[in-house]
């Protein structure tokens, strides 16, 4: 009976498992170890590398960039990027230079963005103060002619003007309130110079009093008025000079428009609606 051939040493090394020994040729079972070993030998590729360079496995691709001492030259060699490290002063400040000077550029205008923004609030809080005095004058007014009733023609057509004033205040702009101050400064100029020409109406407490009211109302317009047109003066500025008016330009600002309050109030108002008996 003819016995089977042992396995060619090529064929177990193809599908021997890592860390187990291949086994040997006929013939050399039995040698120095007693035979213990049953013909098997160790796989040359199982001993330790000591001391010299890393032996990678096959079919696998060591990883570049973690190659101790190579990774700089690698990169370069695949890439042709410069790493940090291989940049030398005068490369570093071509590149720092524009970067801060684009930085700072940005931070600038983004400074002036808010800044513009901050001023038209403001503008717009004090313009609401503003309305929201007048209206206190016209209920004052208002108060005033029912307190002189008896004394003025056509009462009815002021009420009237008054309700129309009032209806329209809160949605007007700087223009329209420079006429709404206007009109009722008017009629209020009307009745004190008609509570001058009736001794009666001038020592009335009531009429005082409202009188009285009607000018610390006034003097609060000033001061907002005042406050509001410096906002202005900076705001429009910054519309008309550079580089903020580029940047007054992108964000879609346009110039305000300034409160005439003291002009008006030299001005002679037109108190037709309003006459003594």
């Amino acid at each position: 009976m003819r016995l089977p051939e042992p396995p060619d040493q090529r064929s177990q090394e193809k599908h021997r498992v890592p860390g187990h020994p291949v086994e040997g040729r006929a013939g050399e079972a039995g040698r120095a170890d007693g035979g213990l070993t049953g013909g098997l030998k160790p796989d040359p590729r199982d001993k330790p590398n000591r001391g010299g360079p890393a032996q990678p496995v096959r079919g696998h691709v060591p990883p570049r960039f973690f190659i101790s001492g190579g990774a700089s030259k690698i990169f370069k060699r695949d890439h042709g990027i410069p790493l940090l490290n291989d940049l030398n002063l005068n490369d570093l400040l071509l590149i720092a230079v524009p970067v801060l000077f684009i930085g700072a550029i940005a931070l600038y205008f983004a400074y002036l963005y808010n800044r513009l923004f901050r001023y038209r609030n403001a503008a717009d809080a004090n313009l609401g103060q503003i309305r929201v005095a007048l209206k206190k004058r016209l209920d004052m007014i208002e108060e005033l002619l029912g307190a002189v009733k008896g004394y003025v023609q056509h009462e009815r057509r002021i009420f009237e003007s008054l309700a129309n004033l009032r209806a329209k205040i809160f949605d007007a702009g700087a223009d329209e309130l420079n006429e709404i101050d206007r009109e009722s400064r008017g009629i209020t100029v009307s009745i004190r110079a008609l509570a001058e020409a009736y001794p009666d109406l001038k020592a009335n407490e009531t009429v005082k009093k409202l009188m009285d009211a009607i000018i610390s109302v006034e003097e609060e317009i000033a001061r907002h008025r005042y406050t509001y047109n410096n906002i202005v003066q900076t705001f429009n500025t910054m519309n008309d000079t550079i580089p903020s008016n580029i940047v007054a330009n992108i964000a879609g600002h346009e110039k305000l428009d300034y409160l005439q309050f003291e002009g008006d109030i030299d001005a002679r108002p037109d108190v037709t609606g309003i006459s003594q008996r």
